[in-house]
């Protein structure tokens, strides 16, 4: 941690003001004229490339945010509040550094920085896989800022005249503050409303004015299939993204949104035109693309098979400390390890997608998982440091290439590049540790001993249940609650599979049930439990041991979850320990905003 001596006792007195957005700012500035002058130096430096006034705003708001909530959550002890705050003037030196690294006088103190990074491209790079690319280990995520999803009549974008200019300056901030800090993988998709045709316009720009080189970055795009789409329909697709995005390859390509089965024997089935993937594997004779994965918030069986089929180079999965969203509660591992383990056998690529949202929300996290994740790091950093050092504390030694982190501002890269700048410090090791220890404690004081490593045995989400309920999620969810306090998380996941209980018919089977939910099913796939059916079926194979708590989960899930039970006065039960902690999301990224009066 920093050596600075901080007054705790100012820094308390200038957090008890009014929460809104410019005193919040006044006391980051406080906080920062006392403990770390170099990075308010470096916010205001004109001269520097990654200058803008917007960018002081949410800065100075994020850290604010976090100053308050450590010296109003951490008051029961100074010393823990104090350790915290060095953190976060860690973190601060670090910017600084990043923000201006020419000059020597607003370097960090630490002296843990090798001198490549001494340089303005910071983020590490590894092999990835049979790819053979170097990957940043931190890559650029494009489906947060920009300016329409183009998923509705009366918000399309189709031309560059319809984007506002604060939505496409604000695009090419991100893009230049990424490449200069070494993140050159620049992901994003059809799906993503007008993010091609925007990042288009940004990269032509860029390569003319000569700040990159379109060799020097690796770009990705993905393209999802349907059961009507032909060999040609996806050559069609992949060439209209060469188009909107005026590149000549894509380096990356991913059949986008692998999630059923149905979606493999799309991919496989041959017809008078060939097959799917023989058209995506024409297209790389062609030059056309370079590399070949796919995406997927699939069960964890159909990515193993999507894997062995011996056709990908690479895939986008989740996969976090806190567990693997959609297929979390399933397989030997309880989600997705034994598809990561696979893909090392394969050497394929691992892309962890959503690493800070459906890995944890930990922009927002909860009062109880920071107070376990802090003095050590912030939850945003152990949530990118546990990926990176998965090779280290997996059995198997796997490793896991990158993360991506969906940005709709430039600071939104700060926390994540800081974590890679620090991800080869020895105290980094030991940072890690501290807070996987802490967080298997409070499994263990929730539960017992052994309840994380048995938890999700013989569980069933939708593929085996009955009624095609996502048990196996459901008690991840449980597990999260009531270990560290993520409560808003699990209300968010918990949403979709609400919304489609609601449409269920009980007069129809599960097959006709699901069939009926529609094309995005997949992406949050399964039925969230009904209280009064009787899921003893689906609980066969569970350990006599395990279903207490399976049963008390499906009613706590329920009761704290559901749009039902939120209609209830359930609030009074919430602790204040599932509160959240702090928001670092200082306004509302530009495709959930109301569509713009073109």
């Amino acid at each position: 941690m920093s050596s600075v001596s901080i007054d705790i006792d100012v820094v308390k007195a200038s957090s008890t003001v009014e929460k809104d957005n410019q005193t919040t700012i006044s006391l980051a500035r406080t906080f920062l004229v006392q403990a770390c002058p170099s990075f308010l130096s470096a916010l205001h430096d004109e001269s520097s490339e990654l200058f803008d006034q917007e960018s002081i705003s949410d800065r100075l708001i994020k850290l604010g945010r976090i100053i308050r909530s450590t010296v109003n959550d951490c008051s029961e002890s100074k010393d823990m509040a104090e350790k915290s705050l060095a953190l976060a003037v860690e973190e601060c030196e670090l910017l600084a550094h990043i923000l201006n690294p020419q000059d020597q006088a607003h370097g960090p103190n630490s002296t843990e920085l090798s001198p490549d990074k001494l340089h303005k491209r910071v983020v590490p790079k590894v092999r990835f896989g049979k790819t053979e690319l170097q990957m940043p280990i931190l890559t650029l995520g494009c489906m947060r800022f920009q300016q329409s999803w183009n998923r509705g009549p009366a918000d399309n974008v189709h031309t560059i005249d319809q984007v506002t200019p604060e939505c496409q300056d604000n695009l090419i901030r991100i893009l230049k503050y990424a490449i200069r800090v070494g993140i050159n993988h620049i992901e994003t998709a059809k799906a993503y409303g007008s993010s091609e045709l925007q990042l288009g316009y940004a990269l032509s720009a860029l390569f003319e004015e000569g700040f990159v080189k379109r060799e020097d970055l690796i770009i990705q795009s993905k393209a999802g299939v349907s059961a009507a789409t032909t060999p040609q329909d996806l050559v069609s697709l992949v060439e209209d993204s060469l188009k909107k995005l005026q590149v000549e390859y894509l380096d990356l390509f991913s059949l986008h949104g692998l999630n059923t089965s149905d979606h493999y024997d799309w991919i496989f089935k041959r017809g008078k035109q060939g097959s799917l993937i023989e058209a995506v594997q024409s297209l790389k004779l062609r030059g056309k693309i370079r590399h070949i994965g796919f995406s997927t918030h699939a069960p964890v069986n159909i990515i193993r098979k999507l894997i062995e089929s011996d056709v990908f180079e690479y895939v986008n999965l989740h996969y976090h400390w806190c567990g693997s969203y959609t297929c979390s509660g399933e397989g030997q591992y309880g989600g997705n390890l034994e598809n990561v383990k696979l893909c090392a056998q394969k050497d394929m690529g691992v892309f962890i997608i959503s690493a800070f949202d459906k890995g944890g929300r930990l922009y927002a996290p909860s009062k109880k998982l920071r107070s376990l994740t802090l003095p050590d790091l912030e939850p945003i950093s152990y949530g990118a440091l546990w990926l990176w050092h998965h090779e280290r504390h997996d059995r198997d030694r796997t490793p896991i290439h990158t993360i991506v982190c969906g940005a709709a501002r430039p600071s939104d890269l700060d926390q994540p590049t800081v974590a890679a700048l620090m991800n080869d410090w020895p105290k980094t090791i030991q940072r890690v540790d501290n807070v996987r220890q802490r967080l298997r404690r409070a499994m263990d004081e929730s539960f017992h001993p052994q309840w994380a490593e048995v938890w999700h045995s013989g569980l069933t989400n939708y593929q085996e249940s009955k009624y095609g309920t996502q048990l196996g999620n459901v008690v991840w969810l449980y597990n999260l609650i009531k270990s560290y306090g993520m409560l808003e998380f699990s209300q968010e996941r918990y949403d979709p599979l609400d919304a489609s209980l609601q449409k269920y018919d009980t007069s129809k089977g599960k097959v006709a049930n699901i069939a009926s939910m529609g094309p995005f099913w997949g992406w949050a796939p399964g039925f969230a439990p009904n209280p009064e059916w009787d899921y003893s079926d689906d609980l066969v194979h569970c350990p006599e041991e395990n279903l207490k708590y399976v049963k008390a989960a499906i009613t706590f899930v329920h009761q704290l979850c559901s749009k039902e039970s939120k209609k209830k006065e359930i609030h009074t039960q919430t602790l204040v320990e599932w509160e959240t902690a702090y928001d670092l999301r200082p306004w509302v990224a530009f495709p959930e905003r109301a569509p713009s009066p073109w």
